[in-house]
């Protein structure tokens, strides 16, 4: 009996030797307060409108003391292509900690990486933001492309970056397999896309996805004629253009299109067939989520209720239209686009949460869009974020899957949505648009 003990005390040493050991941390970047900030990481390079390569060799350029160019967007000082830049902010004794990969918001023309969820390596989570490409550089479609050629090359950037997580992020003490998505607006919408990619299957463990608007219709890729098509080759377009020119040609916020790989339909429609969602998700918007939005899209009070306006909506919202067409407009704009898409996300999902955050500023109406982030990204203890806390840590929220998250100045919990009549009326006139 001893040898046989033997023998197997001797297999498993030379198991534990031939096990690979831990990886090396990351020498470089900033310490302060207990974080160590690594700061324009390079994760991939990529091409005008071509698909990005991840950067094997990320760590030669070392320092990492300061971020990278942010991707081309109006009124940027640095106007260069080389973008795709990530940052991580990890607690300085990191080891196995979980993961949360921020995607910035912008209406997919602006935004970067930057250092808003930073305070949350205070609490024990090693914290990733990064950029991906923006406006007609990231998600155009230019007439003569192949419907088979690549598109949405900013989702594509996104998908990346989460292949560099899982190859790296255990240099920063991060745990690969414990990542959770969160996204607000634009980024809450890249986490709903990244929920049907295929390529992103199995990259991370749950996703929280703010005011996305996946049940919003996005264009279809366009098509040409067959003459015209011969007559254009992929990526020739264009090619030659000053990428200050080409974003100065979206004036208002950018949508991703359908019809192309990786996203042959709309979301919802994906949603709705169950792909992609078999993890813990929370989803949710603002109460007053159209304030600044329903503008920025390219929407006039007055064209956008022409365009959608009804007997159903007029009694729905009847208590807007009651102080203004102004108010309705934009109450309706948000829940029409962030409100439905929440909900519709966790109803598909198998295990989903939503919220709604309404806690008011003044005599606001309502919580304007992003209002939350001074809260969630300040490190100051609240419910909101100790929620979102407990669902990095846990996958759980703390509240009723069946229920929503009702976070008002009084931070009561209780189930409450989109009440029927107005969620019908808002679902009408979505279909109407389609």
């Amino acid at each position: 009996m001893f040898r046989v003990w033997a023998l197997f005390l001797v297999a498993c040493l030379a198991f534990a030797c031939k096990a690979e050991p831990p990886p090396e941390p990351v020498s470089d970047g900033i310490i302060a307060d207990g974080v160590v900030s690594h700061l324009g990481i390079e994760y991939a390079v990529a091409e005008r409108w071509k698909l990005p390569e991840l950067n094997e060799s990320w760590e030669a350029a070392a320092g990492f003391t300061k971020f990278g160019p942010a991707c081309p967007q109006k009124g940027q000082a640095v106007m260069t292509e080389d973008c795709l830049f990530l940052n991580v902010f990890a607690p300085e004794d990191a080891k196995n900690a979980p993961v949360l990969i921020w995607f910035h918001g912008g209406g997919f023309i602006a935004g970067q990486g930057g250092s808003g969820p930073k305070t949350f390596a205070d609490d024990g989570v090693v914290v990733l933001t990064f950029n991906y490409r923006l406006g007609r550089l990231g998600f155009h479609d230019w007439l003569g492309w192949d419907e088979n050629a690549p598109r949405n090359f900013g989702q594509a950037d996104m998908v990346a970056a989460l292949e560099w997580v899982q190859a790296n992020i255990e240099r920063f003490g991060g745990d690969p397999k414990d990542v959770t998505l969160m996204g607000h607006s634009a980024g809450g919408m890249g986490v709903q896309l990244i929920l049907t990619d295929p390529r992103a299957e199995d990259k991370f463990s749950r996703a929280w996805a703010h005011a996305g608007y996946g049940a919003w219709p996005f264009p279809k890729a366009l098509k040409i004629m067959p003459e015209v098509d011969a007559r254009i080759n992929y990526g020739g377009p264009g090619t030659d253009i000053p990428a200050a020119d080409i974003v100065a040609q979206t004036p208002f916020y950018h949508l991703p299109y359908t019809d192309a790989p990786f996203l042959r339909e709309q979301p919802a429609g994906l949603w709705d067939k169950g792909k992609a969602v078999d993890i813990p998700i929370v989803t949710g918007w603002n109460s007053y989520d159209g304030a600044c939005t329903l503008g920025c899209a390219g929407f006039s009070v007055e064209g956008f209720l022409k365009r959608i306006d009804s007997p159903e909506i007029r009694a729905a919202y009847a208590d807007d239209f009651a102080v203004s067409d102004t108010q309705a407009a934009q109450r309706i704009f948000g829940d029409m686009r962030y409100g439905v898409s929440s909900l519709e996300l966790a109803e598909n999902a198998k295990k989903g949460w939503v919220f709604y955050y309404d806690a008011r500023q003044g005599s606001a109406p309502g919580a304007y869009h992003g209002q939350q982030y001074d809260e969630l990204f300040g490190g100051v203890s609240s419910d909101f974020r100790t929620a979102l806390l407990s669902f990095i840590k846990t996958g759980n929220p703390g509240w009723d899957a069946d229920g929503v998250g009702v976070f008002s100045p009084d931070l009561e919990s209780e189930k409450q949505g989109l009440p029927g009549a107005k969620r019908a009326a808002l679902t009408q006139a979505l279909d109407a648009m389609k």
